[in-house]
């Protein structure tokens, strides 16, 4: 099992070879892990070729899936857990990096390309968290409270983020379960963090090519952030995912794979 040290952080990513033309980081969105990729990458692995030179590297965060908890409360900021991610990226080798961002992910890329601007060469955002962050109303942080507590709350809420896909599919199965494992400070910072940041000012300096996607049937994030996100960016643009919800890379993996080989070829 591969694992990267960092600042008192044990993380754990993983490698897949002959993917893309250059390096792509894929990074997952809040109470998710490595394997929401899965789905994706076993249609990706179809057109890999050994002229492809680019490695597709999947990270799991602090305190989700297969990392180890998170050391502090602060480890956890969207700007730390970029940190974290460039660490990994410069400790790998990788070079010209693109980047795959869903949900939160998506917001943690944004926060990579303005900290490192140099390493990363372009981005692909799916249903990102908005540049404002999320303001929690009281019973969504109760929501929280209790989904950590209560698997079957967990399932429910976290079963009707993925549109389309059956709660009692196996492998929607395991996603719940890594949610429910996740360390209990995920369920309790997150949120906390989410609703300190703002980067709209800040979009302006990030010239790489980025490509934003929401699903037209998205109930966790309002498509009007990702708008926004594409209006702020110099050189962005939005697409609507129709027919789609939160997680296309689960709904719809086939699909959300050839946006990624379209626009990383």
């Amino acid at each position: 099992m591969p694992l990267f040290q960092n600042q008192g952080q044990t993380i754990f990513y993983n490698i897949e070879n002959n993917a893309f033309t250059d390096d792509v980081l894929f990074v997952h969105g809040n109470l998710a892990s490595t394997r929401w990729w899965q789905p994706t990458i076993q249609f990706l692995e179809k057109k890999r070729t050994s002229e492809m030179q680019g490695r597709l590297v999947a990270v799991d965060w602090p305190g989700c899936g297969q990392s180890l908890a998170p050391a502090r409360a602060d480890d956890l900021s969207m700007w730390s857990l970029a940190h974290d991610h460039i660490a990994l990226a410069k400790a790998a080798g990788l070079s010209k990096v693109g980047l795959v961002g869903h949900s939160t992910g998506g917001l943690i890329a944004l926060i990579m390309m303005l900290l490192e601007p140099e390493l990363f060469s372009r981005a692909l955002l799916l249903d990102p968290v908005s540049a404002k962050g999320i303001q929690l109303a009281p019973e969504m942080i109760a929501a929280f409270e209790q989904m950590s507590q209560d698997r079957k709350f967990c399932e429910l809420v976290l079963g009707g983020t993925i549109y389309g896909r059956p709660v009692d599919d196996p492998f929607v199965q395991k996603l719940i379960d890594d949610a429910f494992g996740a360390d209990k400070m995920i369920w309790t910072e997150i949120p906390k963090f989410l609703t300190q940041i703002d980067l709209r000012k800040d979009l302006k300096k990030i010239s790489q090519p980025t490509l934003v996607l929401h699903g037209e049937h998205d109930q966790v994030l309002p498509i009007e952030g990702s708008r926004e996100i594409a209006k702020l960016l110099p050189n962005a643009r939005f697409e609507l995912l129709k027919e789609r919800g939160h997680c296309a890379n689960v709904e719809e993996p086939e699909m959300f794979a050839g946006k990624i080989q379209e626009f990383f070829s």
